[in-house]
């Protein structure tokens, strides 16, 4: 599912942003690619076929004015990552997984969603037009890519 649906979604874009000259795609990778995670074995080979896509991709499509870049968050303790649970056990579990994560990080403090947005922000802005077959690690530090 995860590499399908990038794959997917730029099949979908890249025609029209071909025909305008212009264009920013941004796929999402983790930042669990560069980390020795137990029972991940599957999640973690699909979010690196994300980098290789990406960069693949972005050689095909620089010369028609579109950059493609990935954005590799750490644990964002928002619903979406809860999901699944429901039982305070095991949410409370989940917590303390990101916590003991976050004080491995040089910044010592969990990521929240804007910090994400902002570097979503930042790669789609005029400011990253130079910018191109990137993995920007959003982590607080824990993952050197």
């Amino acid at each position: 599912m995860n590499l399908t649906s990038a794959f997917l979604f730029c099949k979908a874009v890249v025609p029209g942003m071909t025909e305008r000259g212009f264009g920013r795609i941004i796929n999402f990778t983790s930042n669990t690619i560069g980390l020795p995670v137990d029972s991940m074995t599957h999640y973690i080979a699909s979010k690196a076929a994300i980098v290789g896509f990406t960069r693949a991709l972005a050689s095909d499509v620089g010369q028609h004015g579109i950059t493609v870049n990935c954005v590799a968050p750490g644990a964002t303790p928002t619903e979406g990552m809860m999901a699944g649970h429901h039982a305070p056990e095991a949410r409370e579990q989940r917590m303390q997984l990101f916590t003991q994560m976050a004080q491995r990080q040089a910044v010592k403090r969990l990521a929240r969603p804007a910090d994400i947005a902002d570097a979503v922000a930042w790669l789609a802005s005029d400011e990253a037009s130079f910018i191109s077959a990137q993995t920007l690690v959003v982590d607080g530090g824990l993952v050197r890519l």
